[in-house]
């Protein structure tokens, strides 16, 4: 049996971040402010404390020769706690120590995780710190502070392990505090240096106290991962901050959304970033699919919802932003992520009302991912210009923005030519045909699109309005000539007809032997018709056109333009 002595410690421990009470002789959780780690600790939320912490007195043992819970003369190199987490499991993130004593300034201290099998058995993880580095300024009257160290990587751990400290070739000025005798359990172990291994406090030839140390690790639970889709009628674990994210019954079950349960997000007021986050199986491949999917319900229009993609491996974020169109219905919004790097993202993380400062209760529902459809755009350079300064290849550059490019979640917006979403175009074989393909959600309909030299608004094709686009499910190659309009000297498009006008069937361009492209428009600039195969006498079928007003502009082979005014009856 080993004599020791007993000091009391002078402080107090400190319970304010408890989390809640517990039963004594069981692990209980605590929140608090960490005094001393040596990284950051964001992932952190818990650390594990015995509960005789709480009712026990603070304490420090010290022996014949040092300290019983650290260096003393009886050939003790480590010190552990033991923890059982029942049928939770933990990320051991690091491990915390209250020091009651610290002189020592050479050598190192190792911090680590180990198993347990009726005692601690193979360390899980592990750390060595100098012992110069083991201080701290927040040191209490009694000479008592707290130090932690955080793992590079943590460990997962799963209903009974400890954590502890090894040392060696020091017999004194290194201890921990502890609770005092009676307020423990079998939990507290020592290492002896002859190699016999780990031993109880409580064993008959140890010091035989039943006490517990100052050794606690610091914790989080372990995130749920889940695979896509993501229809919520299973749980899903979804973490939040300055919000709840919980799986409800349907409240609005009907129209576009019958499934028996959503996720309903609670934002608190105060904090425009409130959030969600679902952690998934493995990262997401994005080489083929891209385009997100997700049914939300929301309580007005026009919402900003940030749909974000973050990587467990660091690797810079993925942010895309959309609106609602409808309010206090179910409706499915898409978020393309084209071109975003593939194998990283493996965590889906969610905004509602993004940058918003106010509370608010927002529905979602099947998450997705799908293929989407291909579109490249081609536009034809290759066409004299007459005015030589206008575009000069190898020097200029040409865009494609639209509203497939509306940045921040603006719908009716388009993000400017060399900025945000819009697309930059290359000509590969210098045929002066300039491309890029990018890939669009499936069935969307009233695209508009326009090209652009450089990154200015004002070097738009004067096509007459916007470019449309409507898509299916089948890939789309869109061939367009740029449109440069000149003075009407220039135009060598005079002897070209158009009849009947007003028309109810078939339109007849006769003498169109110049004409490089046709283009047929809507009062509105909006392009619904066009044609690139071009005959002298040009038929155009116009069955699928409504009653109105259309405007036909034909483009000769110098990018010079003539536009008629005709009439559907």
């Amino acid at each position: 049996m080993r004599k020791f002595t007993l000091l009391l410690s002078l402080v107090v421990f400190v319970t304010v971040g408890f989390a809640q009470k517990a039963a004594v002789n069981t692990n209980k959780k605590f929140v608090m402010d960490f005094p001393s780690v040596l990284k950051g600790e964001s992932d952190i939320t818990d650390t594990l404390v015995p509960a005789s912490f709480e009712t026990g007195t603070p304490t420090l043992y010290t022996a014949s020769e040092g300290y019983v819970c650290g260096a003393n003369g009886y050939g003790d190199i480590g010190k552990a706690q033991h923890f059982n987490s029942g049928a939770e499991t933990y990320m051991v993130e690091g491990v915390m120590l209250w020091i009651g004593a610290q002189e020592i300034t050479d050598g190192n201290l190792k911090f680590a995780v180990y198993g347990f099998d009726g005692g601690p058995t193979t360390a899980l993880a592990s750390m060595e710190i100098p012992f110069a580095q083991v201080t701290s300024t927040e040191v209490g009257e009694a000479g008592d502070f707290w130090y932690s160290v955080i793992f590079d990587t943590p460990v997962e751990v799963s209903g009974e392990f400890a954590v502890g400290i090894e040392f060696a070739d020091i017999t004194d000025g290194f201890g921990l505090i502890s609770t005092t005798e009676g307020d423990g359990g079998v939990d507290a172990w020592e290492l002896w240096g002859d190699g016999s291994g780990w031993y109880s406090f409580l064993d008959g030839s140890s010091w035989g106290l039943d006490i517990d140390q100052a050794i606690f690790p610091l914790v989080s639970p372990k995130q749920q991962v889940v695979a896509l889709p993501i229809d919520f009628e299973t749980e899903v674990a979804i973490s939040s901050w300055s919000s709840t994210t919980a799986i409800v019954d349907n409240p609005f079950s009907g129209g576009n959304n019958t499934s028996a349960k959503v996720a309903q997000h609670d934002k608190e007021a105060g904090n425009a970033w409130a959030g969600c986050l679902i952690q998934l199986t493995e990262p997401l491949d994005l080489s083929v699919n891209s385009i997100f999917s997700m049914q939300v319900y929301m309580p007005a229009v026009k919402t900003p919802i940030l749909f974000k993609l973050e990587s467990s491996s660091g690797a810079a974020p993925k942010e895309v932003w959309e609106k609602n169109t409808v309010a206090n219905a179910w409706e499915t919004i898409k978020w393309n992520f084209d071109g975003a790097t593939t194998g990283v993202y493996d965590k889906v993380v969610l905004f509602f009302n993004a940058g918003v400062d106010a509370a608010g209760t927002y529905y979602f529902d099947d998450i997705e991912l799908s293929k989407g459809v291909k579109v490249t755009f081609n536009i034809n350079m290759a066409q004299p210009i007459l005015d030589p300064n206008y575009f000069v290849a190898g020097t200029d550059s040409v865009f494609v923005t639209g509203s497939f490019a509306n940045g921040a979640g603006e719908t009716w917006g388009w993000d400017m030519p060399n900025t945000g979403e819009s697309l930059m175009m290359s000509d590969e074989n210098g045929d002066g045909i300039y491309t890029v393909t990018v890939q669009m959600p499936e069935n969307t309909t009233g695209i508009k699109y326009k090209y652009f030299i450089n990154g200015n608004w004002d070097t738009g094709d004067q096509v007459g309005g916007d470019r449309l686009l409507e898509l299916t499910t089948t890939d789309v190659t869109l061939d367009d000539v740029w449109v440069h309009e000149v003075s009407v000297s220039d135009i060598n498009l005079n002897a070209v007809t158009i009849a009947p006008n007003p028309f109810n069937g078939t339109l007849v361009i006769n003498n169109a032997e110049k004409a490089a492209q046709i283009v047929v428009s809507n009062v509105l600039g909006q392009q619904v018709m066009t044609v690139n195969k071009i005959n002298n006498r040009q038929e155009i079928s116009t069955e699928s056109l409504s009653k109105g007003v259309y405007l036909i502009t034909i483009i000769d082979q110098y990018n010079n333009m003539r536009t008629e005014r005709v009439v559907k009856q």
